[in-house]
C-alpha cells in the first residue's frame, strides 16, 4: 500500500509506482502490465454508483409490486 502525501500529487505519485512495478516487474516497453495500480478514489465512484444502480432497481421492483397490488384489488 502507498500514500500520497496530498490529493494534488496523486497521479504523480501512481505514475512513479507504476514505473516502479514495471521496473522489478522486468516488463519492458511495449508490453502491458502483470498488475494494477488502483486509486481508493475510483473505488469509492464506482461502489457509490452501483449503490445507485440498486437503489433505482429496488424502487422499478417496488413500483411493479404496487401496481399489481393496486390492479388485483
Amino acid at each position: 500500500m502507498v500514500q500520497a502525501s496530498s490529493p494534488e500529487v496523486m497521479d504523480q505519485a501512481i505514475q512513479e509506482m507504476t514505473e516502479l512495478l514495471r521496473e522489478r516487474h522486468r516488463i519492458f516497453a511495449g508490453l502491458e502490465d502483470d498488475f494494477t495500480v488502483r486509486n481508493l478514489t475510483e473505488v469509492f465512484a464506482a461502489q457509490e454508483t452501483s449503490a445507485q444502480v440498486m437503489s433505482i432497481l429496488l424502487g422499478a421492483i417496488a413500483s411493479v409490486s404496487l401496481i399489481v397490488a393496486a390492479s388485483g384489488s
